[in-house]
């Protein structure tokens, strides 16, 4: 059984569990948190006070219309497109940057809390990161039981940005490229920009609700570039590279490409027909 949480600081013993108010804390040595290592007012298990129905923290809650959601849509802290104040010369959140060597990367180059090997605490009973649990329906996890990025009932212009995104990283993962880009500078474009683009493009019976009998496809396909060039990369992944195809179409395609019969040219920074 806990102690009560002594008044004084100096009698707090460090990682030290107290009982307060009926509820249990731990003394980190600079502030109180909860049972699950988090600030308990921003605790959805613990029920906390700055939790909204959504299980997220108000004032980031987008559905609620909270105050530090800026008019993209993001975290108005770490927009890219608001110059948000979190934000490193890389435009990454500060903390998080291995470049800058942010206090949250570990020995591992993992954020921290995310890190097994270091104990972080974003991981549940399951052992899976708790945003992204099922079992624990994590605030990641949307009403159809698929992470909220993923889900093409959610957000569909969420979900092509996923796409788009896991495929560049995919392809890119078995090279080693130094100041690599995010993936959507080399797609050339924003997000609702390109499912514009895509959009111009369907043929009949085409409709993002049954996006999946039709794929994003590379109409120059990745294989013919030399990933290791950064000009290569660009041309690839850029947005006029990209099209809308049936599934069967796409399968049938391949990896086919002739040089000789390709249409299509490469002008400064676009493809062009």
């Amino acid at each position: 059984m806990a102690t009560e949480l002594p008044r004084w600081k100096a009698d707090r013993t460090v990682d030290t569990t107290y009982m307060c108010n009926g509820k249990i804390v731990i003394w980190n040595g600079k502030k109180l948190k909860c049972q699950h290592l988090k600030n308990p007012s921003e605790c959805a298990e613990c029920g906390g006070s700055q939790i909204c129905e959504h299980k997220r923290i108000k004032h980031t809650c987008k559905e609620c219309g909270g105050c530090g959601i800026c008019e993209h849509g993001k975290k108005r802290t770490t927009c890219k497109d608001c110059d948000g104040g979190s934000l490193c010369e890389h435009k990454r959140s500060r903390e998080l940057c291995r470049q800058c060597g942010g206090s949250q990367i570990c020995e591992h180059k993992i954020a921290r809390y995310e890190c097994k090997a270091c104990g972080g605490n974003a991981f549940c009973q399951h052992n899976k990161l708790k945003r992204r649990c099922i079992e624990c329906e994590g605030s990641a996890i949307c009403e159809h039981k698929k992470r909220r990025v993923q889900c093409k009932d959610c957000n569909p212009t969420n979900y092509i940005a996923y796409i788009v995104r896991h495929r560049v990283a995919d392809r890119l993962k078995n090279y080693t490229i130094n100041n690599r880009k995010h993936s959507m500078e080399y797609v050339g474009c924003t997000i609702d920009a390109l499912r514009e683009h895509l959009e111009k493009q369907f043929t009949d019976g085409m409709s993002w609700e049954n996006q999946g009998k039709w794929h994003v496809d590379h109409i120059r396909p990745c294989a013919s570039f030399n990933l290791d060039n950064e000009i290569e990369r660009h041309m690839c992944f850029h947005y006029t590279n990209l099209q809308p195809l049936w599934a069967f179409d796409n399968m049938s395609k391949h990896a086919s490409y002739d040089e000789k019969t390709f249409a299509r040219k490469w002008v400064i920074d676009h493809w062009e027909d």
